[in-house]
Order: C-alpha cells, then sequence, then structure tokens
C-alpha cells in the first residue's frame, strides 16, 4: 500500500473541517477588529498580542493538516480492508470486520507508520496558507508586511487632513469599499469592479496601462486595511 505525496480534498473530513474553518475565521476577526479598534480607538495592538495570534492560528492550521491527513490514511487502510473482503474465497467469514481482529491487530500500528509517512511526503508551510498571510497584514509584522510605523504615519496623514480617497479607475469615483488585485496590485471600488464581472467573468484590469489581461473574481481580495482608513477619513468629512 503506498501512502506518497496524498492529494488534498476538500470534501475530506467535513464535519472536523468546517469546525477549524470557523476556528481560522474566528482569529482573523480578531485580528481585524484588534487593528481597526488601534485605528479608530488608540487601542493597544501590542507584539504579545501579535504573537498569540499567530501561535493560535499556526496550531489550528497544523491540526487541520495533520486531520486532513490522518483521515486519508485511514480511508486508504478501511478501503484495503474491504478490498479483501470482496477478494476472499470465502465472503461470509470475512463479512464482520469486528470478528477479524486477529487478522488486522496491528492496524493501529500500520496507521501510525503511514501516518508518519505521509507527514514527511506532504510538507506543510504555514506562510503559503492565504488565512495566515492575511493575518500577517492585521497584525503588521515586520519582516512580511508593514511595520508599526507605517500604521502610526497613517493615523498622521489622515489628522493633518493629506489622506485622499482612493479614486477608483472604473468610475472616477472615490472608492468605497477597496478591492485590491492579488496579481498587479491595483485597487478598484467592489462594486462598479463586480458590475463588470457580471458581464465577463474575466476581464482586463481597468487601470489604464496595465499589461494585466486577465482578471477574476478569485483574482481580487477585500482590502480591510484600506477600508478602516477610509471610513476613518470619511468620519473627518
Amino acid at each position: 500500500m503506498s501512502y506518497a505525496t496524498i492529494e488534498h480534498d476538500d470534501d475530506d473530513f467535513t464535519p472536523l473541517s468546517e469546525a477549524i474553518d470557523q476556528a481560522i475565521e474566528c482569529v482573523l476577526v480578531v485580528g481585524e477588529q484588534l487593528f481597526e479598534d488601534k485605528i479608530k480607538y488608540g487601542t493597544k495592538f501590542d507584539d504579545n498580542d501579535k504573537q498569540l495570534l499567530q501561535e493560535t492560528m499556526n496550531i489550528i492550521l497544523n491540526s487541520k493538516h495533520q486531520y486532513r491527513l490522518q483521515y486519508k490514511v485511514l480511508r486508504s487502510i478501511i478501503n484495503q480492508i474491504e478490498s479483501e473482503q470482496r477478494t476472499s474465497e470465502d465472503p461470509d467469514q470475512l463479512s464482520d470486520i469486528i470478528g477479524q481482529m486477529d487478522k488486522y491487530a496491528d492496524i493501529e500500528q500500520e496507521f501510525d507508520e503511514h501516518f508518519q509517512q505521509s507527514l514527511q511526503n506532504n510538507t506543510f508551510d504555514i506562510n503559503n496558507h492565504d488565512a495566515y498571510r492575511k493575518l500577517l497584514r492585521w497584525i503588521d509584522d515586520d519582516d512580511h508586511h508593514e511595520s508599526e510605523q507605517n500604521i502610526s504615519d497613517d493615523v498622521e496623514m489622515m489628522e493633518s487632513e493629506e489622506f485622499t480617497i482612493p479614486i477608483d479607475p472604473i468610475c472616477r469615483t472615490e472608492i468605497n469599499i477597496p478591492i485590491r488585485n492579488k496579481q498587479c496590485g491595483h485597487l478598484y471600488d467592489k462594486e462598479n469592479l463586480f458590475n463588470l464581472f457580471r458581464n465577463n467573468s474575466t476581464i482586463k484590469c481597468p487601470v489604464s496601462g496595465c499589461s494585466n489581461r486577465k482578471v477574476t473574481a478569485n483574482d481580487v481580495e477585500e482590502d480591510s486595511r484600506l477600508r478602516i482608513l477610509i471610513e476613518k477619513a470619511r468620519e473627518k468629512e
């Protein structure tokens, strides 16, 4: 039985995956709220908070990775047992797996061995996970995203009325909900962009001169950090 590189399947271990996904979303919501409160009300979002969020997300994402591999290994063992039942010369004798405990007495050891093998063959890099990268934007990690000084600069810009709400390249009006292109980095207003997607699922980047000619809804994400800054600026109007 081979347990080389195991393909990830979104339907695997669905109940547990849903619970873990909810935990991931909770961590992101907490990070967003702490960031928003710091920008709007000057509340603290210190290194201890950031470290706790990172460690929590790390545990959750690694747990999800391991549970998925465990499920796949277990399913493979079960499939093997069922296959042996079907090919047995005496199917009635093997119809009840419980009655074959002697034959499968080492199943726990077999599971552990193949699970360890699958861990080696399916390495997990948390830095490549979208949820972790999104969290890093919220906690303002110095190694991956903008430093704490950049947040302070944003606040100072707004207080001195130097912050300017960006203009949407589609309708040439101020952006309400900022959407950022993950490929070319350009900003758009969410409503205006998705109006374009209603007619075509793939469009050219609306920014004049941009070489990005294949933009889909999957290529953009809300820039929540900029949204908070826009909301803060509008409160001063």
